[in-house]
C-alpha cells in the first residue's frame, strides 16, 4: 500500500518449502534497502533482516488454523510490514510471554517437525525471540505481537529506533575495534559507571555485543 492505494497485490501458491523465499523476495521489492560495503563491493540488503522476514513468515505458515478459510495476509505499507495468519495464540500463552523464553505450543506438530528437519526452524519456542533479536541487531523497533478476532500478526516496524547522542558516539568508537568501558568514559569525559550504563543499553538494543567478564569486559559491534 501507498497510502490507502494498493500499489500491487500478489498471491502466492507454492509448497511450504517455496513459498517463504518467494515471499521474502516479493517484501524486498518494496522496503527501504540498507547500504553495506563487503571485500569494496557494494551490496543493497533489505533493511527488516531477510532472517526476520523468513522466521515471521514460517512462524505463520506453521502455526495457522487451516481449518478457518482464509489466508496468510502480508501488508506492505511505508512505515511497516504485517503478517497475519488464522489462529490466535493457543490457550495458556499470552503475548507477553513472545518476548521472554516461553514453551512452544505448535498448532500444527506435523508441520513443526518438517521444519525442524529442513532446517527452517532450529529451537521451538525462540521464533519470536530471534526475531526480537534480529530487528534490534537492525537499528528498528521491536516487533509488535497480536492476537484477537481469530487471526495472530506481527507487525515489523520501518522505524529505527531512537538513540541518544551519546549512543551514536559510542557505536562510531565500536566501528573498527573492540571498546571497553573505560575508553568510553575516557573519551566521553564521563564517569566509567555512566559509560557502563549507556554500553548496557546498547547492548539490550541489540546494537553492541559484550565479550568476556569483569575487567576484562569488551565490546564489539560483532559477535
Amino acid at each position: 500500500f501507498k497510502g490507502k492505494e494498493i500499489v500491487e497485490m500478489k498471491e502466492f501458491r507454492e509448497n511450504i518449502m517455496n513459498v517463504v523465499d518467494k515471499a521474502i523476495d516479493f517484501i524486498s521489492l518494496y522496503i527501504p534497502k540498507r547500504i553495506t560495503f563487503r571485500e569494496a563491493v557494494r551490496k543493497e540488503e533489505p533493511l527488516i533482516p531477510r532472517e526476520v522476514l523468513r522466521e515471521a513468515l514460517i512462524n505463520a505458515l506453521i502455526h495457522r488454523d487451516y481449518l478457518f478459510p482464509s489466508s496468510i495476509h502480508i501488508t506492505i505499507t511505508e512505515k511497516e510490514v504485517k503478517i497475519k495468519n488464522p489462529g490466535e495464540l493457543p490457550e495458556g500463552l499470552e503475548e507477553e510471554e513472545l518476548y521472554r523464553e516461553h514453551p512452544s505450543i505448535p498448532r500444527n506438530p506435523m508441520l513443526a517437525q518438517l521444519a525442524s528437519m529442513a532446517r527452517f526452524i532450529e529451537h521451538w519456542g525462540t521464533g519470536t525471540l530471534r526475531m526480537i533479536e534480529g530487528m534490534r541487531a537492525a537499528g528498528l523497533k521491536e516487533p509488535l505481537f497480536k492476537s484477537h478476532n481469530g487471526f495472530f500478526e506481527v507487525v515489523l516496524s520501518l522505524s529505527k529506533l531512537k538513540l541518544s547522542d551519546i549512543e551514536k558516539r559510542i557505536l562510531r568508537m565500536a566501528e573498527n575495534k573492540e571498546i571497553t568501558a573505560g575508553e568510553v568514559a575516557k573519551k566521553l569525559k564521563v564517569k566509567t559507571r555512566t559509560a557502563r550504563k549507556h554500553l548496557k543499553q546498547l547492548v539490550d538494543k541489540g546494537l553492541l555485543f559484550r565479550i568476556g567478564r569483569g575487567k576484562t569486559t569488551r565490546y564489539s559491534l560483532t559477535a
